[in-house]
């Protein structure tokens, strides 16, 4: 994996790199959102090209941005590494299949999950709308 380099951006070149940034990540079929803190950003960013390919790596404050092709099992795998420095990973975009399969937010914590189902008894309790919002696998920590 290659040394991450930064460099500091003036406002309009800034402006125009997240511009195409973001017209490319929607090209990629999997796109993925991890929030580090400052202090692992660095690890985030090694951790997610090690695990899934370098990518359309994105990262602005400490919100790391990754699109591409990926499956289930490497996401798995790189959320479970995250969740172990407390870093959680969102599946933003992707096949139904693999949001079906790992959710969005994968295993939420307790206090999530009990707002999110409170959320969803109250303003969709007929179950109408599906959204795999959590891992399907109850117990699961990936």
């Amino acid at each position: 994996v290659p040394r991450v380099s930064w460099t500091r951006l003036d406002p309009a070149a800034a402006e125009e790199h997240w511009s195409n940034g973001r017209t490319m990540c929607a090209r990629e079929p999997v796109t993925l959102r991890l929030g580090p803190n400052p202090a692992t950003v660095e690890w985030t960013v090694t951790e997610l090209q090690k695990g899934l390919g370098v990518g359309l790596t994105m990262v602005y404050g400490s919100t790391v941005r990754w699109s591409g092709h990926a499956n289930a099992g490497p996401i798995r795998r790189l959320r479970a590494a995250a969740a172990n420095h407390s870093i959680p990973l969102t599946i933003e975009a992707g096949p139904w299949s693999l949001l079906a399969s790992e959710g969005h937010f994968g295993e939420l914590r307790s206090g999530v999950a009990q707002l999110v189902s409170g959320l969803r008894s109250a303003f969709d309790p007929e179950g109408t709308l599906v959204v795999p919002l959590a891992s399907p696998q109850p117990g699961r920590t990936t």
